[in-house]
């Protein structure tokens, strides 16, 4: 069970890295999320990686 929380970590962290590097160059995205504010990619995105640290401290990635 730890290592598939620490591999959903990992996943939710990068996907939320992702949106807030570069969300606003990858057409995809926008594609994906629809045409929204900047604001609101980057909110999107950083709760996305607080979730994904989150579950990576559940895990015990830390410890």
């Amino acid at each position: 069970m730890e290592q598939y929380l620490l591999w959903v970590g990992i996943l939710i962290f990068s996907l939320g890295l992702i949106l807030v590097v570069v969300g606003r160059s990858w057409v995809i995205v926008r594609l994906i999320f629809g045409d929204r504010s900047m604001i609101w990619q980057y909110t999107i995105g950083f709760a996305l990686a607080l979730i994904g640290v989150f579950i990576l401290y559940m895990s015990g990635a830390f410890s």
